[in-house]
């Protein structure tokens, strides 16, 4: 999104107008700090089937983010099952295992909470899922 910045100046002693700052209008983007893309994963598997998923994060603000940053700006990646209309498949059909191979708890997903991503920088986050 774009968002417009228009200055006002007013002397509020005199309520005098300065009317050619409002003139001066200036653009910006308006963003959220960090993208999450997804690097690797099926676009579909079958029961019985287990798929890696990996999502990278990237920090594209000036500042550090996470609970172990100095503004202490909580980040984390949550990866769940969402039935999209079936019913027979439910979150705890759906087993969620982190990198190291342990599983995770049912219908919960995955849950990655960052200690600290620095300014420009890339973190991956990898899971398997299964049916």
């Amino acid at each position: 999104a774009v968002g417009i910045l228009r200055p006002d100046a007013t002397v509020t002693r005199v309520n005098q107008c300065f009317e050619t700052i409002a003139d001066q209008w200036t653009t910006f983007n308006i963003q959220f700090p960090v993208e999450v893309s997804i690097i690797q994963a099926f676009t579909s598997i079958a029961r019985g089937e287990e798929s890696v998923i990996v999502f990278r994060l990237w920090n594209k603000s000036n500042l550090p983010l996470g609970m172990g940053a100095p503004l202490r700006r909580i980040l984390g990646a949550h990866l769940r099952m969402r039935p999209n209309g079936s019913r027979n498949l439910g979150p705890h059909d759906v087993t969620f295992r982190d990198s190291y191979g342990n599983v995770l708890p049912p219908g919960i997903g995955s849950v990655n909470f960052i200690d600290v991503l620095p300014p420009g920088q890339f973190m991956y986050i990898g899971c398997t899922v299964s049916f």
